[in-house]
């Protein structure tokens, strides 16, 4: 099979601006529970029900996709303890300070996002093992468990890199964790209906199939076997990979189940051949600087945005379209805040490591 060379890099300012859609689309979807923006059941709710799914499944393909690219274009062999070093200095501090703050201001707030939280629920929190807990997955902030699940998909790299290393070991990795993932549906369906069978589907047993999409995108990417020479790289391609990530948001207007089991099983692949279309062709658009700022505040969007709701929440604000502003501008604040106080120091410490 015939490659062209790898490319120097990838278009890292669109993946940052994704990653900032996506965080300011989980707002945009905390915000319309929180405030009821559409009548229950209207497409509106429907779609905004939903992106929460997109977004954070979005955040999942990103993640295996910038992970995975400086083996997938190097080959060069991991360095464990400086890769979990890195991720720690990247991803703990923030989640540490934002816990504590939200562990004290409980009471003070109002918000869905901000349930009770015990000492216990803190600690598992910070020890990572919150999303086997059913009441410390979504206590204290409910939007947590999604980070926990990402630090087990670092573990699980650093533990598996060599099965990563090939495109034939990276399609056999993918296998077995599409088949992991289908196993713990299946086990999901003998629990209770409830938060028991919840915590199932949201482990990283569940979801780890779409974190290796993303690293099975990264070595496409790098490799650009003899398929992607008939993939457009232009910007109607670019147009189409954006067009496919956007039309991925309507899945739950189909009827039935069919739009949660849309949403889990095929919208990852359509994230990824979106996001394969706009990355052939993103040398032919340009990144608005508002959304390279976004996608940089994208980690502390997520962890600060309930912080922002429930603000507007506590002020009984009259107008749903109002309290989502006020959400919306308090939460961009907070996470302009977070990345330079907190995000950026801990970047530079890891780049050191490198």
């Amino acid at each position: 099979m015939s490659h062209s060379p790898a490319p120097a890099s990838l278009p890292w300012k669109h993946l940052d601006a994704w990653r900032g859609i996506a965080a300011l689309t989980v707002l945009l979807h905390h915000g319309s529970q929180q405030f009821e923006l559409f009548s229950a059941h209207s497409a509106g709710a429907r779609v905004l029900e939903g992106a929460g799914r997109w977004a954070v499944g979005l955040f999942f393909i990103l993640s295996g996709l910038c992970i995975h690219w400086r083996l997938a274009s190097s080959h060069e062999p991991l360095n464990r303890a400086t890769f979990l070093a890195r991720r720690f200095l990247r991803i703990y501090p923030s989640l540490l300070i934002c816990l504590l703050c939200f562990f004290l201001l409980q009471g003070r707030l109002d918000g869905n996002l901000l349930a009770p939280g015990s000492w216990r629920d803190l600690g598992m929190h910070l020890l990572l093992l919150s999303s086997f807990d059913v009441p410390s997955r979504v206590a204290i902030n409910n939007v947590v468990w999604s980070v926990v699940v990402e630090c087990h998909f670092y573990l699980l790299y650093a533990w598996l890199w060599p099965w990563f290393k090939d495109s034939a070991q990276l399609c056999r990795t993918l296998m077995l964790a599409m088949g992991l993932g289908a196993l713990t549906y299946g086990i999901s369906a003998w629990a209770p209906p409830g938060d028991s069978r919840t915590l199932i589907q949201h482990t990283f047993a569940a979801t780890w199939w779409t974190w290796c999409l993303g690293a099975w995108l990264a070595h496409v990417l790098a490799h650009r076997p003899a398929w992607t020479q008939r993939l457009p790289k232009s910007r109607i391609g670019a147009w189409l990979g954006i067009g496919l990530l956007c039309a991925s948001l309507t899945l739950p207007l189909l009827p039935g189940s069919w739009g949660l089991q849309a949403q889990r099983f095929v919208m990852p692949w359509m994230h990824t051949a979106g996001l394969l279309l706009l990355l052939l062709g993103a040398t032919r658009l340009n990144v608005p600087g508002a959304l390279e700022r976004l996608g940089a505040w994208s980690y502390s969007l997520y962890l600060w945005h309930p912080l922002g709701i429930a603000m507007a929440a506590t002020a009984l604000l009259d107008k749903p379209w109002l309290a989502l502003g006020v959400s919306v501008l308090a939460a961009l604040s907070m996470a302009a805040l977070g990345y330079r106080w907190i995000e950026a120091p801990g970047m530079r410490r890891a780049r050191k490591l490198a």
